[in-house]
């Protein structure tokens, strides 16, 4: 099986839960590569009378021995038009990821 299927599997894992209404209906599963991450969610965050959105990108990773710098590059470079950025990876984070994460200022959460 392609890592690119491997990891299709887990997009819908990196939907937040039906708890938050709001965010899961702006995500939408596009994982096309390059600067595009796996799933993108919008969010209001406005108010009645000034309306604003938040763009959250989060990047869906296999479960691999060690996320890299260039793992992290690749959820980094979602940042360009994304308020907020995640790795998401169906297994803990060890420490060392954690403090590259932090460096970056990337979310990590574990599916």
């Amino acid at each position: 099986m392609s890592k690119r299927k491997q990891e299709n599997k887990l997009w819908d894992k990196a939907k937040p839960n039906s708890k938050r209404k709001k965010l899961l209906k702006g995500f939408v599963n596009i994982g096309l590569g390059g600067i595009i991450p796996d799933v993108i969610g919008i969010k209001d965050v406005g108010s009645r009378y000034e309306p604003k959105i938040e763009i959250i990108a989060v990047e869906v990773k296999e479960d691999l021995p060690n996320y890299k710098e260039r793992h992290m590059d690749q959820v980094r470079r979602a940042s360009i038009f994304a308020h907020k950025v995640f790795l998401a990876a169906p297994r803990e984070f060890k420490s060392e990821e954690v403090e590259l994460a932090v460096k970056e200022r990337i979310g990590l959460f574990e599916l």
